[in-house]
């Protein structure tokens, strides 16, 4: 099919045309399909710009039917495989399903945010489903019953991509799989088994009921559950408790005597330990029961600690922690009076005992209420973790005092509300890092010190950009959270930046509980008097991600780091118009392996650079620039250090580039903005500081590049602006505040934007200076420092160096660079005798190009070629 609603009938042996066809209605088409029913009839859809669907038959050019039940452009339009069902989708956000015969619409689905561009029919057994995918990066399952008037909308699978665009999806039924394309240029396999077989497993209180003969009273409900190796561990609101098996999938009750029931009537905290075989569910007033269960279908052993620490306060949380065959138990009260009590035990023989018991001195502050604990063995440090983003941390080694005093308390570590959960990722002798989640969607990983005091440096911050975080952990490298977004559970992989599972469960406000075996993930939570059992598909291998993406848009700037990050890569960092940057390492084979996607910016980026080996710098609209800081071998981290104030409450101005240089120990950064300014700071790293000490205006005109040059002992500034000059100013003394001064160079170059810039230094005074720009040329000219004056003087011009603007150019050797262009050629030029040869000219699939960077890795020199995607090039000779 055309564009003008014309089919090709094409021999496939001779690839000669044999036929064309037209229905008479030539509109112009966004969609088009071909299908040949089970009679063997040629059947047309035509998706057109305004005018709606048009079926018409093949043989015969007959229009069959005209159907305009959408608003606007149809984007994608199916036939089903018998010729009965067709189905269409448009900007106007709905799926609407047609009824071949007859013509008529038959369903309606809606559920998309924004346009819709593709879809596909598929049937299991009798019932018709379609996937579709759209603008809003949803893919997403539908089923048709026949009798409907909607769609029934069976799953969505959220954030398959970055950014916008899911552009293109197809459904494999031999493998029960869709497969979708993103405008991030990832390729992901989804699985559609867990929602096209049986429901989810569930079980109501009747069900229970009938498994084990206990008659619920009308305002019981199941309060908490545990799980163990085998099985789950439940008790209601009325102290009821059960076990279920995995295997039988039997529901057996745990028998309590009516006092101990009684004990659990409305309050109880169910805690344990996983590998120990361990139940331990507190009462209000402090007394704990231990059940420690040999297998789950056995009559556990009941063991009941009585309290006499807590007096007359009452329990508020139980909080457990397990490693290494060390548990501990803590409960807390909300008398800042009254000591926290730690328990410690072991397993000896096959039995749970009590080993110990610690009372621990509050933190004198009401509003410490705890979250989740960890113990660091290394160190034998408690770590407490609270609201406000706020950890307590006590000495278990330091038994003298009773009850143990507080050893450090850190508030507000982070933005954010409640600690959601707390782990342990490496402990060596007086240093420990931790991981925390914090429910308002940051995370962190910080390290504990000792020395004198205690102290705590943050190695990695950030953000999701979507739902509350109740919990996280590593899984290898990737950094998996969960918690909720609206009704539905989610588990995302935070390093990947891919939704692992989804489920709508009716949100937060529920009991519920995330287990997980290694990489496989069981979600438990209950519904309306029912408990569900859902488990993540892990049938696929890396998440089903068969190609591996960059950001959802253009990607504007990309920073190599120019010191040995490691022998075999290269930290490397690229900034996109989708307001993230990506930090990640390159590798001689030319992948780049991304650990993390930093949202800090709110805007789109424009520039990242590394300042030193330890600190990056990057530039946006609103005025934004951000010093981050990077620490870490492992798995690298990333955390924002210091943040440029600014002086307007409503900033609306880009900050183009930027540069920094070392003078006397003290580090100086340029940045250029889009209305000409010219500011000049010195950054201080201890207090995180930023002071102006020079500031002035080049002309009206943006300026788009800065660049410091040290000759002899002084610092010149140079830069390139939309006017095609190149500026150079000699810094004055900054021991004060001072203005701008006139430039002792402003020399016009290219007849408008320098869009890219390169300096070599050839001797301590003399510079070639590469520029390319919107007029297509290349130009290399000659800039030497006098001890009077300044000299830039033309030495070659490529007039026609591109067939469109040089984006970019990046020096690769002496005397040597690369230039990419919106043409999408990358070429290389040697600067030989005077004049400018082109020795390499390569193309490349990134559209929008924009950004280049080379670098080094052993004796293997890379290019990096930034756009709408990411390229890298291996050089030889």
């Amino acid at each position: 099919m055309d564009p003008h609603n014309t089919v090709y009938e094409i021999n496939t042996q001779s690839f000669e045309l044999k036929n064309t066809m037209d229905c008479g209605e030539k509109s112009i088409l966004y969609s088009g399909t071909i299908r040949i029913d089970t009679n063997g009839r040629v059947l047309i859809g035509a998706g057109t710009v305004m005018e709606g669907v048009i079926l018409w038959d093949y043989k015969t050019g007959k229009i069959l039917h005209n159907l305009t039940e959408h608003e606007g452009s149809i984007f994608g339009i199916k036939i089903d495989p018998s010729g009965k069902f067709a189905v269409s989708c448009s900007d106007d956000r709905s799926i609407k399903l047609y009824d071949v015969q007859l013509g008529n619409i038959l369903a309606t689905g809606w559920g998309h945010g924004s346009r819709i561009w593709g879809l596909e029919f598929f049937s299991v057994g009798e019932t018709l489903h379609v996937f579709s995918h759209g603008e809003d990066t949803t893919a997403r399952l539908w089923k048709y019953q026949l009798g409907n008037t909607s769609l029934d909308q069976v799953h969505i699978w959220e954030n398959c991509h970055s950014g916008k665009h899911i552009w293109s999806g197809c459904v494999s039924m031999e493998s029960s799989a869709c497969i979708t394309g993103g405008a991030d240029g990832r390729v992901r396999l989804l699985d559609m088994v867990p929602y096209l077989s049986k429901s989810t497993l569930h079980y109501s209180l009747e069900d229970i009921a009938g498994y084990t003969g206990v008659h619920f009273e009308k305002n019981e409900i199941i309060k908490q559950f545990f799980e163990l190796e085998d099985g789950l561990v439940s008790i209601t609101s009325h102290g009821t408790i059960f076990s279920y098996s995995y295997s039988s999938h039997n529901w057996r009750e745990i028998k309590l005597t009516s006092d101990e029931k009684q004990k659990f009537m409305n309050f109880s905290i169910m805690r344990g330990f996983k590998d120990a075989g361990t139940v331990a569910i507190t009462t209000r007033v402090g007394d704990i029961l231990l059940l420690q269960f040999q297998s789950i279908n056995e009559t556990p052993t009941k063991i009941w600690i009585e309290d006499e620490y807590l007096q007359s306060s009452k329990v508020t949380n139980l909080l457990s922690f397990g490693c290494n065959g060390q548990y501990y138990l803590l409960t807390d009260c909300p008398n800042p009076k009254t000591p926290f009590v730690l328990r410690e035990f072991h397993l000896s023989f096959g039995e749970f005992r009590l080993k110990s018991t610690t009372c621990l001195s509050q933190p004198q502050q009401t509003s410490f209420t705890t979250t989740c604990m960890v113990v660091d063995s290394v160190n034998n440090w408690l770590i407490l973790a609270s609201r406000y983003v706020t950890i307590a941390i006590y000495d278990l080694g330091s038994t003298e005092n009773q009850p143990t005093p507080l050893s450090a308390i850190f508030k507000k570590i982070t933005s954010g509300d409640t600690i959601t959960s707390l782990s342990t990722l490496m402990a060596a002798k007086n240093c420990s890092t931790l991981l925390l989640t914090v429910r308002d969607g940051a995370y962190a990983t910080i390290t504990l010190r000792k020395d004198n005091t205690l102290t705590y440096d943050i190695d990695l911050e950030n953000k999701l950009s979507r739902g509350f975080i109740e919990g996280g952990f590593f899984d290898g490298d990737n950094l998996i959270v969960y918690g909720f977004k609206s009704s539905s559970f989610f588990i995302w992989n935070e390093t990947q930046q891919l939704e692992l599972m989804s489920v709508a469960c009716g949100g937060a406000h529920r009991q519920w509980e995330l287990y997980r075996n290694e990489s496989e993930y069981k979600f438990v939570y209950m519904n309306k008097s029912t408990i569900y059992f859902a488990d993540a598909s892990k049938r696929f291998e890396n998440n089903g991600v068969l190609v591996d993406g960059t950001h959802g848009r253009e990607i504007r700037d990309i920073a190599v780091s120019k010191w040995e990050s490691g022998n075999n890569y290269r930290d490397v960092i690229t900034a996109s118009e989708d307001t993230t940057l990506r930090y990640g390492r390159l590798f001689p084979n030319g992948k780049v392996h991304v650990y993390w996607t930093l949202n800090k910016h709110v805007s789109g980026l424009q520039k990242v650079k590394f300042i030193d080996s330890n600190l990056v710098g990057s530039c946006a609209a609103n005025e934004e620039f951000i010093v981050w800081k990077l620490s870490g071998t492992k798995i690298p981290s990333i955390a924002d250090f210091a943040v440029l104030p600014t002086e307007h409450k409503n900033p609306d101005l880009r900050i183009m580039d930027f540069d920094s240089i070392e003078v006397d120990g003290e580090l100086l950064i340029a940045t250029v903005y889009s209305d000409s300014q010219i500011k000049v700071w010195k950054f201080d790293e201890k207090p995180r500081k930023f002071t102006l000490v020079l500031e002035g205006t080049y002309t009206t005109c943006c300026l788009l590049h800065v660049k410091f040059l040290r000759v002899a002992g002084n610092i010149f500034l140079t830069t390139a602006a939309t006017d095609g000059h190149l500026a150079i100013w000699k810094m004055p003394n900054l021991s004060n505040k001072a203005n701008l001064p006139a430039p002792l160079i402003k020399q016009q170059i290219h007849q408008n934007s320098i869009k890219g810039l390169a300096f070599e230094e050839v001797t301590g005074d003399h510079y070639r200076v590469f520029t390319g720009g919107d007029d297509n040329s290349l130009i290399v000219s000659d800039l030497k420092f006098g001890s009077e004056e300044i000299s830039l003087s033309l030495l070659d011009f490529q007039e026609s160096a591109a067939s469109s603007t040089i984006t970019s150019v990046t020096l690769i050797g002496t005397a040597k660079v690369m230039t990419v262009s919106v043409d999408q050629i990358v070429r290389l030029w040697s600067f030989e005798s005077d004049k400018l040869v082109c020795i390499s000219e390569t193309y490349t699939t990134i559209a929008d190009t924009g950004c280049s960077e080379a670098t080094e890795i052993g004796n293997l020199l890379m290019l990096l070629v930034g756009g709408s995607g990411l390229s890298t090039f291996k050089v030889s000779n």
